[in-house]
């Protein structure tokens, strides 16, 4: 509930404290190298007893001194706020495991997703239902927004995004994840107050009118994460510059519609992406809107080229 949470939170936050009962021991790591990797992550496929699992092997001594209780910080946070949600659209915690017993490396253990995130599925099955897609990315964020107290993602996008073995689209990756309107819990150092990958920040965000994630700035990058599956293009693609797409998002521009892209899915696209945070709509409003226009009769093939931005990047 709500209290255990904020308690457990700020436990974290004052003495990088955890709960034992989420450790868990014997993780083999498949081969010699990770499947992605980042300045203070890795990704590693490896098993757990007879179950294929992901880790994700923090390195809390390469942050230096100076960060690395900032990255601790960081690596309480996304356990404590993951390790309370269960939804089927929301990647589960399996548990954390700490190699040799060092708490300078730290893993977060998830299930294996072999279809991978939401570009890999569709280069893979380019007549794979998107409506259906987006009614499970909808399903899992109003889950996050509807939590007391209220979960905000703060990292959105297709990456993030991952396809389970029924082909169900399931929310991952909460290392920016906060608790709304708790700005006790809003933790310095990692980039949590204004965290998330610059394309699909909100315009509120990137001019600093407003100093943190919140409900709205999810459903901004909602949006661009329908533009994603439709497109196959990260947001604003033609544009080599982040400081270009800054520009541009503050001056009202958005990209062009995608084809095959209907109506009324546009149409939403068009008001979750409102320069203005209160003309958006909500999480609840989405998904109703959503399951009205209904699920299409048929699939239809889209090109779906794979596009080097689509290399994982945990940094980003």
């Amino acid at each position: 509930n709500g209290v255990c949470l904020r308690t457990l939170l700020r436990l974290g936050k004052t003495f990088n404290v955890f709960p034992s009962d989420i450790l868990i021991k014997d993780i083999i790591f498949e081969g010699n190298r990770a499947v992605a990797e980042g300045n203070y992550a890795e990704i590693w496929r490896g098993y757990y007893f007879s179950e294929v699992v992901a880790v994700k092997y923090t390195y809390v001594s390469r942050a230096g001194e100076t960060l690395r209780g900032n990255v601790l910080q960081s690596i309480w946070q996304e356990m404590l706020i993951w390790r309370q949600l269960c939804h089927p659209n929301i990647l589960p915690l399996m548990g954390l495991y700490i190699p040799n017993d060092s708490p300078s490396r730290l893993c977060l253990v998830s299930p294996w997703m072999e279809n991978g995130n939401v570009h890999q599925y569709l280069t893979k099955y380019p007549c794979a239902n998107r409506a259906e897609l987006l009614i499970d990315i909808a399903s899992g964020l109003n889950y996050l927004h509807a939590l007391r107290p209220k979960i905000i993602h703060g990292d959105l996008k297709g990456l993030n995004i991952l396809v389970t073995p029924m082909h169900r689209a399931c929310l991952a990756d909460f290392g920016v994840s906060i608790v709304a309107t708790e700005s006790c819990f809003k933790w310095s150092g990692v980039g949590v107050s204004r965290a998330g990958t610059l394309r699909w920040l909100a315009p509120e965000l990137l001019d600093g009118s407003c100093p943190h994630n919140t409900l709205q700035t999810d459903i901004y990058a909602f949006a661009f994460v329908c533009y994603e599956l439709y497109s196959g293009n990260i947001p604003f693609h033609d544009l080599k510059r982040d400081g270009q797409v800054i520009v541009l998002v503050s001056q009202g521009h958005r990209p062009t519609r995608p084809g095959h892209i209907s109506d009324g899915v546009w149409s939403l696209v068009q008001e979750c992406w409102e320069q203005e945070p209160s003309a958006r709509p909500t999480s609840r409003e989405i998904m109703d809107r959503l399951l009205y226009q209904g699920k299409p009769s048929r699939s239809f093939a889209l090109p779906y080229p794979i596009r080097n931005h689509y290399i994982v990047n945990l940094s980003s």
